[in-house]
């Protein structure tokens, strides 16, 4: 007999299989009108995604690609998964510890799934990932489960604040990475009178492994700070920041 979780994990594999035979009709945009079947990758909307999973509640809507905006992220709860350097496959090995966390639980998978990353050794080549820390799985609110240690995954809430965030077209590579921290980092030099980093960058992937590169979505974020109690709020192009 199915269990419920079993059954959503085959539904979620039969979504992607059709996703990945039709990617331009099935792509859902970020407030741009979806694709013709016809269009290239090149003639898209650059703002366009894949929705494979629903974003956690009160969630704000995704960052255009190559703009930097602030948001504000809502109180959320995440499960969280350090990579075991030990482990031969350690971004695998942290997936599988939360995909079994909420399997067992019954949690419905949400995006952006949250990690992040050391500073990539100096051989580590451009277009590989820098060496995962963490990943995290977000729950769809905070009234599903509860906080605590599961080994060897923790549940925690992340109280609402500030982030810088910037769209990412493409799998996580340390040459995206750096290229994205390099814009948000040029955009806190020029507001340093009102914001600061608080925290490291992270990468919030909005895909899965079965979508084809050209087509993946994330967003690199930075937690941020205010330096002052007056002047600017947040950009005009982002109203939902605080």
């Amino acid at each position: 007999m199915k269990t419920p979780a079993l059954a959503a994990s085959l539904a979620i594999t039969a979504l992607l299989t059709a996703l990945l035979a039709a990617p331009t009709t099935s792509a859902e945009p970020a407030g741009a009108d979806a694709p013709a079947a016809a269009d290239t990758p090149r003639e898209m909307d650059p703002n366009w995604l894949i929705r494979e999973a629903k974003t956690p509640e009160g969630w704000p809507d995704p960052t255009p690609i190559g703009e930097v905006h602030v948001l504000r992220l809502p109180t959320y709860r995440a499960a969280v998964a350090d990579a075991n350097p030990n482990e031969s496959r350690g971004m695998n090995g942290a997936f599988g510890h939360l995909f079994r966390h909420i399997q067992d639980r019954d949690i419905p998978m949400t995006a952006p799934v949250e990690m992040t990353f050391d500073a990539p050794p100096a051989e580590q080549q451009a277009n590989q990932r820098p060496p995962m820390t963490s990943m995290a799985f977000l729950y769809p609110s905070t009234d599903v489960g509860h906080t605590g240690p599961a080994e060897p995954v923790k549940v925690v809430d992340i109280p609402a604040h500030n982030v810088l965030s910037i769209g990412v077209r493409g799998r996580m590579t340390t040459q995206r990475m750096d290229t994205a921290v390099a814009q948000l980092q040029g955009w806190l030099d020029d507001n340093a009178d009102h914001w600061a980093a608080h925290g490291e960058p992270r990468w919030l992937g909005y895909n899965s492994p079965m979508v084809a590169d050209w087509a993946q979505y994330a967003e690199v974020q930075i937690p941020l700070a205010r330096v002052t109690d007056h002047a600017q709020t947040a950009p005009a192009t982002h109203p939902a920041a605080e």
